[in-house]
């Protein structure tokens, strides 16, 4: 096998001392801290391998980012395909770049780091021009042909952002008749339309090579919204990889192969009990692990133990520390997005007993001071989940084991507002009564 290519110099998010990203997203240079989704990234790069267009989807908080980074991407070097990572960025499609130049910003970036040349793109040709010209193939320094892979993560983004206004839509539309162009190898409209005044201009382009692959990447909520794009991507329902939570077995190799060195012998399987909301068996296949949460409670846990100066994760570490964990990142997840998201959350996605429940996102998001941005963010930040549910899509919490903190919160919060309710009848009786009394002076 060659030798790979070069990555762009990314210092990571983790290290030897602090091998959790909690709830970032590994990245590429973190390829040796990352485990327990070995078996996905095999058969992802299977698929990439074996046809033009890839789609992964799952639900969120599953780590689609961090496997495709820190799973998938050194394995693709290995085999002469340059990952492009791209998120497309919408605020740029007023008087900015267009999605498609920045796609080819992306790929001049990643073949800078990788030591490849790029052609002389012309700005204002399609995708499919600039990666079809004769002579556009791109060559690792050691001469071999690289094929790009161009990687759509947090696709669905195009189906929210790119729909805000209507200039922002016009370009995301385009840019999706770009992409549908590229995916089905298909000419441009325009350009069928140019070739037939000129034919001999046909002689610019490959229309039986396609060197280029394509992966998207997205939120399993929003597959009704791709396949949507069936009739101009047919390709869209082939070769998908629906990425879902990781078990407990998988879950011990996160703790114990990133930073067993960490924790005490007896400590990860209590670690993964906590995760999964239960109590006193040793973890096994049957475990369903969301990896963020696992990724947060370990890197919180590890925190705790730097500040106390402990050279490793105890149980009592554990045991001791739950209800802060989760305390902590609830706050950190609500405290800047208003009291009405904080009143929504406790009061609409708790049952008054406590226990998860589900709210119609249709319905949240006509609720005061509850927008969808707001709900993304929770959504992004892993404290809430969007599930489709006989066609409806419905918001609720990534996790039971959320559930009494923001229990605790809510009580305290209605307590605080019985309170402030009190002192405000307090305060207007005596102002009554003073008027009462300066009134009977008169």
């Amino acid at each position: 096998m060659s030798e790979p290519l070069e990555r762009s110099a990314d210092p990571g998010t983790v290290d030897a001392d602090n091998p959790w990203p909690g709830l970032a997203a590994f990245r590429e240079a973190d390829h040796d801290h990352f485990h327990g989704r070995e078996a996905e990234t095999q058969e992802i790069l299977r698929l990439v391998l074996r046809e033009r267009l890839t789609v992964l989807f799952g639900l969120s908080g599953l780590g689609k980012t961090s496997l495709l980074r820190a799973g998938l991407f050194p394995h693709l070097r290995q085999e002469n395909v340059l990952p492009v990572y791209i998120r497309l960025d919408f605020s740029d499609a007023q008087g900015g770049l267009s999605p498609a130049a920045q796609v080819r910003r992306e790929i001049r970036r990643e073949a800078a780091a990788a030591g490849i040349e790029t052609p002389a793109w012309e700005e204002a040709e399609t995708l499919w021009e600039s990666l079809h010209r004769q002579g556009s193939e791109l060559w690792s320094p050691r001469n071999r042909i690289v094929t790009p892979l161009l990687v759509f993560d947090q696709f669905e983004e195009i189906f929210t952002l790119g729909r805000r206004d209507a200039a922002t839509a016009q370009a995301a539309e385009a840019f999706l008749t770009e992409l549908a162009d590229l995916c089905e190898g298909a000419p441009p409209a325009g350009l069928r339309a140019r070739l037939e005044a000129d034919p001999a201009a046909a002689r610019a382009f490959s229309f039986t090579r396609h060197p280029y692959k394509i992966l998207l990447s997205l939120r399993e909520d929003f597959l009704p919204e791709l396949e949507g794009l069936r009739d101009r991507i047919r390709s869209i329902v082939h070769n998908r990889y629906r990425l879902q939570r990781m078990n407990g077995t998988n879950a011990l190799c996160v703790i114990t192969r990133a930073g067993g060195h960490l924790v005490e012998e007896d400590v990860p399987g209590r670690i993964v009990d906590f995760v999964a909301g239960r109590a006193g068996d040793d973890a096994s296949d049957g475990l369903e692990i969301e990896p963020a949460l696992l990724s947060v409670v370990c890197r919180e846990l590890n925190h705790k133990r730097r500040a106390q100066g402990l050279p490793r994760i105890t149980a009592a570490l554990v045991q001791g520390n739950r209800d802060e964990i989760l305390s902590g990142l609830y706050e950190r997840s609500v405290g800047d997005l208003g009291a009405e998201v904080r009143s929504f959350i406790e009061e609409r996605l708790l049952t008054r007993s406590g226990f998860r429940d589900s709210v119609a996102l249709e319905n949240a998001v006509e609720l005061p001071g509850v927008t969808r941005a707001a709900l993304d963010t929770l959504t992004d930040r892993r404290l809430l989940r969007i599930e489709d549910h006989g066609g409806m899509q419905r918001l609720e919490l990534t996790h039971d084991v959320l559930t009494g903190v923001i229990r605790k919160s809510r009580d305290l919060r209605r307590q605080s507002e019985a309170r402030g309710r009190e002192e405000a009848a307090r305060r207007e009786a005596e102002r009554k009564l003073r008027r009462s009394r300066l009134a009977l002076g008169a």
